[in-house]
């Protein structure tokens, strides 16, 4: 008798936790994996600083960058601003044949983030910002 009750407890609680689970996926999903870039599909780069100040990068640290951005984990945060509310922050604009695709990248509480305008938040390799602050 006892083995049962215990084995319906147990189904009981796989039940629930994957009830939550579910709801917990719908409620608050991960972004959309970003669009893999290469350097072939550029047209054109923009970088600048949240003052409008524009960085100049090598070729080497443009590619860093963008496999920084290829490889960015996509977070449960979607982004729903034209900018980032941390301070400061860099644009990456890249421009290819297809559209122009635009990064806000930032530090916030030690962690690296790459944000992609009304698509979502993606947590990036700290030395994407490290590029940037030089």
């Amino acid at each position: 008798m006892k083995k049962k009750t215990v084995a319906i407890i147990v189904m009981v609680v796989a039940v629930l936790m994957l009830g939550v689970y579910m709801v917990y996926d719908n409620i608050f999903p991960k972004a959309k994996p970003i669009k893999q870039l290469e350097i072939s599909m550029i047209e054109s780069v923009a970088l600048s600083d949240n003052g409008d100040n524009a960085i100049v990068i090598t070729d080497e640290e443009l590619q860093k960058l963008l496999s920084y951005i290829n490889g960015a984990e996509a977070t449960r945060t979607m982004s729903v601003n034209d900018y980032p509310s941390a301070r400061p922050y860099y644009v990456l604009e890249i421009k290819t044949a297809e559209r122009v695709f635009r990064y806000m990248i930032y530090e916030e509480n030690g962690t690296s983030y790459a944000e992609i305008p009304y698509e979502g938040v993606y947590e990036i390799d700290s030395e994407a910002v490290e590029i940037l602050e030089q």
